[in-house]
């Protein structure tokens, strides 16, 4: 009985957990290193040390190292940034961060805190 009523109090927890989780939405890097006190350079060179990220050679776009891609971390954002002379499209693309990978970046650098402490 008391087993039935906590999971009947838990259960909007856990949909709106889910919920969250799975939403197609994606979180620039800037939004999650404000909520941890950082700067979005700070945030990505932290990652970039603990060997979650690095940058193209054309030191453009951060790309998860292989580890850590196909976990739904991120997803790919494409933006128009204008049209060519042949009224064409040209679009760019940049890495979001769903919300299993904002949780993941919140682990990681709990687990690894004091390390990047001084970084900050």
């Amino acid at each position: 009985e008391g087993l039935e009523k906590t999971i009947e109090v838990s259960k909007p927890k856990v949909d709106y957990y889910h919920k969250v989780l799975n939403s197609s939405n994606g979180i620039i890097t800037t939004t999650i290193a404000q909520e941890l006190g950082r700067t979005p350079q700070s945030l990505n060179k932290a990652l970039e040390k603990l060997g979650v990220q690095y940058k193209r050679k054309n030191g453009k776009i951060w790309i998860l190292k292989k580890e850590y891609q196909n976990k739904g971390y991120t997803l790919t954002r494409t933006s128009v940034i204008g049209e060519n002379k042949r009224n064409e499209k040209n679009t760019t693309h940049s890495m979001v961060w769903t919300e299993t990978g904002r949780e993941f970046i919140h682990s990681i650098l709990e687990n690894n805190g004091e390390q990047l402490a001084l970084e900050v």
